[in-house]
Order: structure tokens, then sequence, then C-alpha cells
């Protein structure tokens, strides 16, 4: 009996050097396993070990390691639940599989490496070949493209993950979560933001200018005029008509269906009046501060202002919009930041959105999916 606990205690020991006592699982704990809970065991009482749950769902290193730990704080709770039952051999039992899950070790399969876009790789080998004739201490030919290759894998990791947080901020939200947070928003911003839920507008453009709200009772349509906030004071016209050193589109339009849950709030702004102007007279960090406060008392934490504006992207492209009128739509003037936007799931509300029209032509610059390849021979190698 002294060689038990003895044992245990030791376990207990170490285990607390990483976790919060072992006899109450800790609230941050349970928030960060709780989707494992419901995988720890098989039917039969017998623990999944974590190199075979890794295996079988092609896990990450850092998810492995977060559902080992959790296994390893339920086996402590049950050791220390079976040792103060006296029940001494299911207790030994427990120790043995601590111990196997505690020094299991897990190797995740490497991730295959994407080939880059062509087309971007050569535009960008181009201006490093052209700036590399201003050196004084030229690059060969083959580090030019080992730079290249570099700065293009990089820009379409970063997109990667600006897509990914995009989708993890609006990751499991209920069809009327916009509502929900409106209700704890004050008075004086909720014209404001029913705007920017029915457009997808950047909170400085309604701040900078009046967004335009009209009524066309013969052909039945609402139309919205916004006056984009990204755009340069000089104007240098190259061709196709737009602005080379301006971000965003001058200014856009769309068509709202009325009987559309979002044409209906834009035609209640309206009034009796068939024509209104809307504008934020507050500042546009008074506007996001008083939105985020809202997002939370509603019980959201990762919305912001933005997610109404990557909600609508993500609304256009679920309904079939092509990348070039959800460009138009949010005011940009290549299709590439189009392209970051993800899918929602059917049924979670209708953009109401019938065409859209914009200031200059938007440029196709969508990169096309990596291709995956098993062997590297087209990489440039020093």
């Amino acid at each position: 009996m002294s060689n038990i606990k003895q044992k245990v205690q030791k376990i207990y020991n170490e285990h607390l050097e990483n976790f919060e006592p072992p006899n109450k699982l800790a609230t941050t704990t349970k928030k960060r396993y709780k989707r494992y809970f419901n995988t720890l065991s098989n039917n039969d009482g017998t623990f999944k070990f974590p190199t075979e749950y890794a295996k079988q769902n092609n896990l990450k290193y850092r998810t492995y390691t977060h559902y080992r730990a959790a296994i390893l704080q339920i086996v402590m709770q049950r050791i220390l639940r079976r040792y103060n039952n006296n029940e001494i051999d299911k207790t030994e039992k427990l120790i043995k599989i601590y111990k196997q899950i505690k020094f299991d070790k897990y190797t995740p399969e490497p991730e295959l490496e994407a080939e880059p876009d062509p087309k971007h790789l050569e535009r960008v080998l181009r201006g490093l070949r052209n700036s590399n004739k201003q050196r004084n201490h030229k690059l060969s030919d083959d580090e030019l493209k080992e730079l290249a290759y570099q700065k293009v894998i990089d820009k379409q990791a970063k997109e990667k993950s600006q897509r990914n947080t995009k989708s993890r901020s609006l990751a499991g939200l209920t069809k009327n979560w916009q509502s929900q947070i409106r209700q704890h928003i004050p008075s004086k911003y909720k014209d404001i933001i029913k705007i920017v839920e029915a457009t997808g507008c950047r909170p400085i453009e309604i701040t900078e200018n009046p967004v335009r709200i009209t009524f066309n009772q013969a052909e039945n349509l609402i139309t919205v005029n916004i006056k984009g906030a990204k755009i340069s004071d000089s104007q240098k016209t190259v061709p196709g008509g737009r602005n080379k050193s301006s971000k965003g589109q001058e200014w856009r339009e769309m068509d709202i269906d009325p009987n559309s849950d979002q044409g209906q709030m834009l035609y209640n702004l309206l009034g009796e009046q068939t024509q209104v102007e809307i504008q934020n007279t507050q500042s546009v960090e008074a506007l996001r501060e008083a939105y985020k406060r809202a997002s939370k008392k509603a019980g959201f934490k990762n919305i912001s202002i933005y997610s109404l504006r990557h909600w609508k992207g993500c609304q256009l492209k679920t309904e079939g919009f092509a990348l070039k009128e959800v460009a138009q739509a949010l005011g940009h003037q290549s299709t590439r930041s189009s392209q970051k936007y993800g899918h929602i799931k059917r049924g979670a509300g209708g953009s109401g959105i019938i065409a859209t029209r914009a200031a200059s032509k938007v440029r196709d610059k969508a990169t096309p999916p990596p291709n995956i390849q098993n062997q590297h021979e087209s990489r440039p190698t020093l």
C-alpha cells in the first residue's frame, strides 16, 4: 500500500508542474480541451492514445500536444479517484497508462510545399532583375530565382493566413448574430451599423462621406451610393481608366431588393422620403469601440465591425457572385482581395444585393489555388 502511495504521490507532484490541481479541472483547461472530451476513450473504457488519434485525424503537432495534455489530465483524475476508493489494481493499471501517454511520441507528416503561381513568379523575377541592374554587387540569376520564389511563397502563405483568420472570426455564428449585437448598440450608431451590415462598407467610408440611399418606386429597387475612402489625391490615370495611386474605387453603387431582410432595413431608414444621406458624425475609433463593446455584451468575443464587411463578402461568394462583382460591391480595384473571403452556410441570411457598379474596371488579379507537388524539381536551388 505504501508503494502505490509513493507512485501516486510522485505522479501527482510531476503533474502539478504543468496543470492546476488535477482533482479539479481548471476552467481554462476545460475550454481548451472541450472538443476532445468525447473522443478521449473508446466504448470499452480504454483510451485512444495520442499517436493513434493524431494519425487517424492527421493532426498538427501542436494540436496533438493539446490532445495528449487533455488525456493526461483525465487519467490523473481517475488515478486519484481509484486510489481514494482503495482500488489498487485499477490504480496501478492507470499509472502505467499515464506513463505511456506521457512518453508518447508523434511525428506529423511533413506538409508538402505549394507550387507558386507561374505568372506571379514571372512578374516578381522580372522586377528583381530590373532592380539588380542598379546594384553594385549584382546577384546571379540563380540567386534572383531563389529570391523571387521565396517572395511568392511568402505572399501566398500570408494570403492563406488572412483567409483563415477571417474564416475563424466568422465560424459558428448564428443566423441572427448581427441583430443580437445591434440590440446593445447605442442609438446614435444604430443607423450607421445597419448600413454597414447591408452594404459591407468600410467604417471610414461612412465617416468621411455620407452614404446615399435612394428608393426607385417604378423599378422597386433600393440603390446605395458609397464614396470610397482609399483614394489618393494625386490623379494619375493609366490605361483602363483607373487611378494608379489609389487602392480602392472612387465610388460604387449597389441595387438591393427592398423585399430582402437587408433591403427592408434600408427601406425603414428612408421613412417617407425617397432619398436620404446618412453619415457617422463621431470618430471611426469611437464607432469601432462601440461595436466591440456591444459584441462582447451579446456574447461574441472575436467580432469587430469589420466582421460585417467580411460576412458580406462571404455572402456574395456563397450566392454565386463573380469575384469581380464582389470586388465592385466592396470597393476593391482588383479581385485579389475578394479572393480572401470564404463561404458561409446557405440559409444564413441573404445579401439582398441584385447588381453592383463601380467607378473603374476591376482588375482580375486572383491567384489560382496552389498545386501540391510530391516532387520539387521545379524549385530553383542555389
